[in-house]
């Protein structure tokens, strides 16, 4: 599987070479990359926080990410990656709006209430404007 992975990766035709997605979604990546389940207390907890950040100025979040990442503890950053990567279904590096619906359903139980959320979020959170939130806006959003 290995080597049938790498010879898609090196096809020399650009058309004919495999795209990064569908590297990542490769049976042979997706059997060793460990899946990352959302753990109901700590993700309930992240998502609240997450819920609870207001967008900020630029010089306010960065900041914020600085005091953030001298703060965490090994143990709060590992449960945030945990965290991270369990909502990160796609694997891209980044939150989709859908993706956020997708865990605080899992949490809520509701569908409406967590499409809700995931737009708050998304506005609140999602500082660059880029449509997804990155690790680190995720960080800052959540540490407290």
């Amino acid at each position: 599987e290995a080597k049938g992975l790498i010879k898609k990766m090196m096809a020399y035709n650009p058309e004919e070479r495999i795209t990064c997605e569908n590297a990542l979604n490769d049976p042979w990546i997706r059997n060793r990359v460990k899946k990352e389940t959302l753990d109901n207390p700590v993700a309930l907890e992240t998502l609240s926080n997450l819920k609870s950040f207001t967008s900020t100025t630029k010089l306010q979040l960065a900041t914020m990410t600085f005091i953030a990442s001298q703060l965490a503890t090994r143990d709060e950053i590992a449960t945030l990656q945990k965290t991270f990567k369990a909502l990160d279904t796609n694997n891209d590096g980044t939150l989709s709006k859908e993706e956020l619906i997708e865990g605080y359903t899992k949490i809520y139980g509701d569908l409406a209430l967590a499409t809700a959320e995931a737009d708050r979020v998304m506005e609140e959170v999602d500082i660059d404007k880029s449509g997804a939130i990155d690790y680190t806006e995720f960080v800052t959003a959540t540490l407290k």
